[in-house]
């Protein structure tokens, strides 16, 4: 069993007696683009956080604010996982780890698993071998199955499931979907986040989920991979959550998640692309390196010499949904569209010459480099004369070449290696808040009232789940104290811990009749407000002080009447109390997006108000 967590620190109650009268919000939404840095740092004049404590192997992007990454532990002669985050610190408190053996809990700084999957929807899956955990943000286990697994049938042996512990493989998927594998293969069982049960073994008949496949299933179509053996080989197909109907027939080979509606799928070894109805909508007879489709494009490689009657000779040619080219030039390999851009290459004698093209099929980047990865928020990671930099869109060198190795950014941060130490790397424009906020956000900082999600690209917009760990923390931090929310789970799309906490709160609530929370999606400064006014309320109530006065008229503002009546009180409460004000003298534009940096200047006047 393992064992529960400690807190990695008390926290502190920090007071602030500074009082300002402007009022927040009264600055439209600006989104900036995160590629002006034309400045070429070098890497000590960059911001990256070394980390020298463990020897790392490599390392996936950030997910809910933390990173994974491989390193290889001598003693048990395998390799072994750990948690990292932003600055580079263990993710998970200092207290447990498993003895590879015996699974019994080992106190580390690092906690390390022999087994770790990415963070999705606020949960991972760690363990040994064949045993497997979910876990949250605090490193505590989590028992999603138990309830569940009272409700299926039999012929299984669900009796013996103590929690989560019995299971040989567990997936939590992107939007939020649990797929447990009973020990000894003798199940399956499906949940959401919530712990509500989905599908079980009747449900599945002649296939079984495919919680051992690296890709993440299902995604925002509902729809889950599934998998037989009926054929004597397996062949997969897609099937319905709601509906437990297949959607797509166990005939390929392999089928990858959608990519904008959709999916590459593979029959006799080539490669080719179905719509979310199943419908094969650009056959199976392109190669293997052929990629999913991303801005509105897809690049397919064709290995009989031509591309629907167009030269390839196996070469790579990007072409539209309609299979007509983008370009008539055709590349060895070539990455999917971002950021406006390609990233393509050609082979040259051992080595490659790479590049980047535009939506119009124009070189944009000069082929130049040894190696391109993706265009993330205006920077490209490149490699020249055996060292990797970043370049911007114009091909200026941003960060100069000096690292062994680079990945592409990804929230504003990306992984970078220089003399086998890996570090993480901030964007060079991420830390710039506008001038107008900057003051205050440093004070913000000061009083520890940001989080990780919204330490960085201040003048994005918020979304429901960054705005969410701001206000749990900004009660954490007026009360002194850690909220609880260990068995509440209220949500079917996340288990994120803030949400959760929030959820016990009473800050937050759904966003409609399906039990969703839709963590990701922009915040409007309505529900800002509506948000940051329950979180006033619960602190008037845990502190014994009323800061809330009477409620301001909004008819002086033309568009009042935008104001949804669920936010009505808060938005007028919050304008009488001067925390939020209008866009202008006469406007309040309820519907318009909040931007992190007003958030976090929104929790600073509730802080000091308190």
């Amino acid at each position: 069993m393992l064992r529960k967590r400690l807190l990695s620190g008390a926290l502190v109650l920090a007071l602030c007696s500074a009082q300002t009268t402007c009022a927040v919000l009264n600055v439209k939404a600006v989104e900036l683009p995160l590629s002006n840095a034309s400045k070429k740092l070098s890497a000590t004049e960059c911001n990256i956080a070394w980390i020298d404590e463990i020897e790392i192997i490599d390392a996936t992007p950030f997910h809910d604010g933390i990173a994974k990454v491989r390193s290889w532990d001598a003693e048990a002669d395998d390799y072994v996982y750990y948690y990292v985050n932003a600055e580079g610190k263990p993710a998970l408190p200092p207290a447990m780890s498993l003895d590879r053996e015996t699974l019994d809990p080992v106190i580390e700084e690092w906690s390390s698993f022999g087994h770790a999957s990415d963070f999705s929807c606020g949960l991972a899956v760690v363990g040994y071998d064949n045993t497997y955990y979910i876990i949250d943000v605090s490193g505590e286990p989590i028992e999603l199955f138990g309830p569940a697994a009272s409700e299926v049938s039999d012929e299984a042996d669900w009796d013996n499931l103590a929690g989560i512990y019995l299971f040989n493989g567990v997936q939590v998927t992107t939007s939020g979907v649990i797929i447990g594998m009973m020990a000894d293969y003798q199940g399956y069982i499906t949940v959401n986040c919530s712990g509500e049960l989905l599908l079980r073994d009747d449900d599945f008949e002649d296939c079984f989920p495919s919680s051992a496949s690296e890709e993440i299933w299902p995604d925002e179509n509902g729809m889950i991979l599934v998998s037989s053996n009926n054929s004597g080989r397996p062949m997969d197909g897609l099937l319905d959550l709601a509906s437990g109907e297949l959607v797509v027939p166990l005939i390929y080979e392999s089928i990858e998640p959608f990519s904008e509606g959709y999916a590459r799928v593979y029959l006799n070894g080539k490669c080719g692309y179905i719509n979310t109805a199943g419908e094969l909508v650009i056959p199976c007879k392109y190669g293997v390196l052929s990629q999913q489709v991303s801005e509105g494009v897809v690049w397919l490689q064709e290995e009989t010499g031509e591309i629907d009657g167009i030269p390839g000779a196996g070469e790579m040619r990007c072409v539209d949904l309609n299979l007509v080219p983008v370009s008539p030039t055709t590349y060895d390999e070539a990455l999917p569209f971002s950021d406006g851009l390609s990233a393509v290459s050609n082979r040259q004698g051992d080595g490659l010459i790479a590049g980047a093209i535009d939506h119009t099929g124009a070189l944009v980047i000069p082929m130049e480099y040894e190696n391109i990865g993706q265009c993330v928020d205006g920077l490209s990671p490149v490699k020249k004369n055996g060292k990797w930099g970043y370049i911007n869109k114009e091909n200026q060198v941003v960060i100069d070449f000096e690292f062994d190795y680079c990945q592409k950014f990804q929230d504003g941060l990306a992984w970078v290696k220089k003399d086998s130490v890996w570090g993480i790397l901030e964007h060079p424009d991420a830390m710039d808040a506008q001038e107008w906020a900057s003051a205050e956000i440093q004070e913000a900082k000061d009083l520890s009232l940001t989080t990780f999600r919204t330490s960085r690209q201040f003048s994005r917009n918020i979304t429901r789940v960054q705005f969410t760990e701001l206000l749990v923390n900004l009660v954490e931090q007026v009360t002194g104290k850690a909220e609880n929310a260990k068995n509440v789970f209220p949500f079917s799309d996340t288990a994120d811990l803030y949400v959760r906490k929030a959820y016990a709160l009473g800050i937050v609530q759904g966003t409609g009749d399906d039990n969703c929370f839709s963590p990701n999606e922009v915040l409007t400064r309505e529900q800002a407000s509506a948000m940051l006014y329950r979180t006033i309320e619960r602190l008037q109530a845990m502190t014994g002080k009323t800061v809330l006065g009477p409620t301001e008229d909004l008819s002086r503002y033309n568009d009042h009447a935008q104001v949804s009546p669920w936010a009505l009180e808060a938005v007028s409460s919050l304008t009488g109390a001067d925390i939020i004000g209008g866009t202008s003298d006469t406007t309040l534009s309820p519907k318009d997006t909040t931007t992190v940096e007003q958030a976090i200047l929104l929790t600073l006047r509730a802080y000091q108000l308190f």
